[in-house]
């Protein structure tokens, strides 16, 4: 090979690992995606629907439940909710909020939607499942004519259930669609909304809502 073409060749070496290293930069230098910070919904009739804890680190307004007495489920808060994770052999915990007669009786005979987003994180470390995680909506109370002393029912009970799949599972949003008894039809109307988790691992839960549905497009003939 020639000096020139030693020259040359140099001279376009230097300029294509030139113009790969721009390429590369232009390539870094490029913004990434923007990700939109999370916007969760009108909680509407939800109380602590953000999962705010007080000054003892406790949830105002929702309880951490379980099956039995064994300690089978923690509640950790994330950024954007809160994360229930099964530690023992219970089959079943569940983060409840409840509402009392005072409080529901201005929804009486309404429609209602009690929806959340959820993801799992779920493993079969338990065995098969009872039934899926889910969210689940709880009305008890004393049905017209019933004697007094027989105490509440359940007058309702309603699901919306995940997969019961172990692997990793997106956010979804779910919701259950309710209709509350009208007070001259159950006294001492309760309603419990919850947030369910049956398998193995992790089940996230963020924006829980519980608002009233329109009728009246249904209604119309």
């Amino acid at each position: 090979m020639t000096m020139f073409a030693q020259q040359r060749f140099l001279w376009l070496s230097g300029f294509l690992l030139f113009a790969l290293l721009g390429c590369e930069r232009s390539q870094e230098d490029k913004p990434g995606r923007v990700v939109e910070p999370y916007s969760p919904p009108d909680p509407g009739f939800l109380m602590n629907a953000e999962f705010t804890p007080d000054g003892a680190g406790k949830l105002p307004h929702w309880a951490l439940s379980q099956h039995s007495s064994n300690t089978s489920y923690a509640l950790s808060l994330e950024e954007q909710g809160v994360v229930i994770e099964r530690t023992g052999v219970e089959p079943w915990g569940k983060l409840r909020q409840n509402f009392s007669r005072a409080d529901i009786k201005p929804l009486l005979g309404k429609t209602l939607a009690f929806s959340a987003e959820l993801k799992g994180s779920f493993t079969d470390e338990y065995g098969e499942p009872m039934e899926p995680p889910a969210l689940t909506v709880l009305v008890k109370g004393v049905r017209k004519g019933t004697p007094a002393m027989m105490g509440s029912s359940v007058v309702l009970s309603e699901k919306a259930q995940m997969t019961a799949v172990p692997g990793e599972h997106d956010w979804q949003r779910y919701s259950v669609t309710f209709t509350l008894p009208a007070a001259d039809l159950v006294q001492g109307t309760q309603l419990e909304v919850a947030i369910l988790h049956t398998m193995g691992g992790k089940l996230y839960a963020r924006g829980p809502a519980l608002t009233e549905v329109s009728t009246e497009a249904s209604e119309e003939p």
